[in-house]
């Protein structure tokens, strides 16, 4: 008797994640070095680059939640550029949150989530068009092409978006402090989160990368570490679309009251991953663009992380955030029940 599909997915993981274990144990200096590297990758480029931006996305959208906004016209947009600007997972995140407070409904919702998964504009521009490949321009012309992507997927469809029903929902209002401290939480999370994604695939990249044929999956699992492995802008404007799964790991993890239509979402992110590296190739036919030899190595990165002046940077951003949460908080005149309160 066959087993049901959905057992044999289990299964196929079971396996997987069984041989993972045992390579882990049989070859740890590979896991290390893996784990070193994406942290690197973290504390250099996804750190500096992610958290301050989503910070600032998610404590607009809660100051404009004050004022009642309405998603029907000019909101959805809103949340397409929010997702633009503060890159993966921020958009999937906005429009979970949104749903949750009844403006969305879920399939307007998950439709919205095809498009409005994007990477960064720092992120972009600034780690991989400037960090990889040495030109700005690059990065320009790598973002510009993404967006224009997913512009034209969110115009395909767009006829698919239900008109929401009117609601009178109000949504409790929020002091300003409040709403600081909540949005930093809130963006911490979202790039503790993105952390972990990178480095449990930047370990099993590691492996992958060390078996012959086997790193070429390197390309469609983690994509900060594989935008570092291909000399090629056309593949990275391509992954830049694509995400790869740790992204999608990352989509599913914010999206979880929303749900993920695995099959349509897949499908999203190869038309945009397509469509993007054919823009590419347009704008380097139209703009002259100078790109830098690349190496096969993240010593860009390296340089960063000996510096660490991004990483400074980001670590005071939080010890003030984390001095004004205590601020914000009723004291009772013990340390550390303030503290834990």
């Amino acid at each position: 008797m066959f087993l049901k599909s959905d057992k044999k997915f289990y299964i196929i993981c079971i396996l997987i994640t069984s041989a993972l274990i045992f390579m882990l144990i049989s070859e740890p200096k590979t896991a290390a070095d893996g784990a070193v590297n994406a942290l690197l990758l973290c504390g250099s480029v996804i750190i500096p680059s992610l958290f301050p931006i989503n910070f600032c996305v998610i404590f607009i959208m809660r100051l404009i939640k004050n004022f009642d906004f309405n998603l029907e016209k000019s909101g959805k947009v809103l949340l397409f550029l929010f997702s633009l600007i503060g890159g993966y997972p921020t958009g999937a995140k906005l429009i979970n949150e949104e749903y949750k407070r009844g403006f969305l409904s879920r399939e307007n919702a998950r439709i919205m989530q095809l498009f409005s998964v994007n990477g960064g504009m720092g992120f972009i521009i600034s780690a991989v068009g400037y960090g990889i490949y040495g030109s700005k321009k690059a990065g320009y012309l790598l973002f510009l092409s993404h967006s224009l992507s997913s512009l034209v997927l969110s115009l395909i469809l767009k006829r698919f978006i239900s008109k929401e029903e009117k609601t009178n929902k109000k949504t409790k209002s929020e002091n300003i402090a409040d709403m600081f401290v909540i949005s930093a939480s809130e963006a911490s999370n979202t790039v503790l989160s993105i952390c972990s994604f990178v480095i449990l695939f930047g370990t099993v990249n590691a492996y992958l990368s060390a078996n012959g044929i086997l790193k070429y999956l390197c390309f469609v699992t983690e994509i900060t570490g594989a935008l570092t492995l291909t000399k090629n802008i056309y593949l990275t404007s391509f992954l830049l679309g694509f995400g790869g799964i740790s992204i999608w790991c990352q989509i599913i993890a914010v999206s979880k009251d929303v749900g993920v239509n695995l099959f349509r979402f897949i499908l999203s992110r190869i038309f945009c991953g397509s469509l993007s590296a054919g823009l590419m190739y347009l704008f380097l036919k139209v703009f002259k663009v100078s790109l830098d030899a690349f190496s096969n190595n993240i010593s860009f990165v390296g340089e960063a992380a000996k510096e660490g002046i991004s990483l400074s940077v980001s670590l005071g951003i939080m010890a003030v955030l984390f001095v004004i949460s205590l601020e914000g908080k009723k004291r009772g005149g013990n340390f550390r029940y303030d503290l834990l309160k």
